[in-house]
């Protein structure tokens, strides 16, 4: 008997979970009631994750990769002793529900697991997009209440990527079964991440966007598909031409309800300049690092450790690198190119189905936000992402086989 919880649906939940928890964060500070539904959250993605290693430690490759798992976190407890302290926070009970240790443990890798055992991909996209339809909402009501409400400070960068992998996964099952209210809420999610001045998280979707639109050309190309191929060429040379007044009369509406937006005063020249450290001149974190490249790696969080400062390397190939040395890492590195080589050529051949949502949005999210942003240790999503480009890539294999 099928489970009523099946695998789709548990991951999906389990994502959802710490997305949650990003919003409802930001909101707890004028919502205080909020703040107990925010306390419950990771113990129940915990307790789901535990579900998802009795489900999945059965199959050979998810209980060797969790052997393999073990044995590199007890190396490096060894090995490296300033590991524990980016690891895991002993200092209190909250600090250590949220450490990077509980979210590995309990969530990045049962979602990996879950992952690559999926085999329903209608299915998956059909949980995603219910969950979506939560999310996205509480991202568009945290924003607007952040920035136009109370006019207040608030982390940008974690709230607009955080939001990302919902929007990618709802767009597409939106646009294949037609539902106008998800679209609506899509659009609108879009619009907030392109004004928010996250500029890794915008381009994330636009990457996204072309990839669905390239992958669905047919050859040699329709009248249909030229005509809107014109339409986009026209428009793009429009706003360009127009693009300074589009910008400033965008800025001043913004304003006027006291929000500030990071890309528009950077096109404009104005207010943000040199001034967010990390955030900007990422090139002073990487080629230091790119300097201290050995064989066997400093451990994992080397990066960290190296800068001094506790930053991250902002691109995965080089933490990987930095984290297992040219041998290990080169070969991480490697094997993640071919894996996204294999899935687009895929795209390319199969434009059909629900692995075409899923494919665009991890080689979308995997080459931007994992190329120059943020840190595969402690995201959910990136582990995630990484499964489902392993089962489509077995999906495919499949369905060689029968054929």
């Amino acid at each position: 008997m099928k489970a009523k919880l099946s695998n789709e649906r548990l991951l999906a939940v389990l994502i959802a979970l710490p997305s949650a928890y990003v919003y409802l964060s930001q909101l707890i500070s004028y919502f205080a009631p909020l703040s107990y539904i925010r306390l419950v959250l990771y113990p129940i993605a915990y307790c789901l994750g535990i579900i998802g290693y009795v489900r999945c430690l059965k199959y050979k490759q998810c209980f060797s990769f969790f052997c393999i798992a073990v044995l590199i976190i007890l190396f490096n407890f060894i090995a490296y002793p300033s590991f524990i302290n980016y690891f895991i926070d002993t200092s209190t009970s909250a600090g250590f529900l949220l450490s990077d240790f509980a979210i590995l443990s309990l969530i990045s890798i049962p979602a990996l697991f879950l992952a690559t055992r999926s085999s329903d991909f209608a299915a998956l996209l059909a949980a995603f997009s219910q969950c979506g339809m939560v999310i996205m909402p509480l991202f568009i009501l945290t924003f607007v209440t952040m920035a136009f409400v109370f006019n207040t400070t608030f982390d940008y960068m974690n709230m607009s990527y955080g939001v990302v992998p919902w929007l990618m996964l709802c767009w597409g099952y939106a646009r294949k079964e037609k539902k106008i209210i998800l679209t609506c809420v899509c659009v609108a999610s879009f619009a907030l991440v392109c004004i928010s001045g996250c500029r890794g998280a915008a381009v994330t979707c636009m990457l996204f966007i072309v990839l669905q639109f390239i992958s669905t050309l047919k050859y040699p190309i329709t009248v249909k598909q030229l005509l809107i191929i014109v339409g986009i060429i026209f428009a793009v040379i429009i706003v360009a031409i127009n693009l300074q007044g589009i910008v400033s009369a965008l800025y001043a509406l913004l304003t006027q309800f006291g929000f500030k937006s990071r890309t528009l005063e950077l096109y404009l020249g104005i207010g943000y300049e040199k001034g967010l450290g990390h955030y900007s001149d990422r090139s002073n974190i990487q080629i230091p690092l790119l300097n201290s490249i050995n064989v066997f790696g400093h451990g994992l969080y080397g990066d960290r450790l190296l800068t001094g400062t506790g930053q991250y390397a902002h691109n995965v190939f080089l933490e990987w690198l930095i984290d297992f040395g040219v041998i290990i890492g080169g070969g991480l590195c490697i094997w993640l190119i071919i894996l996204i080589s294999k899935n687009i050529i895929h795209l390319i051949r199969n434009s059909v189905g629900d692995e075409f949502t899923i494919i665009c949005a991890a080689v979308a999210i995997l080459c931007c936000k994992y190329m120059v942003s943020a840190s595969y240790l402690h995201m959910p999503e990136f582990w995630m992402f990484i499964g489902l480009l392993i089962a489509t890539v077995k999906s495919s294999k499949s369905r060689l086989e029968v054929n």
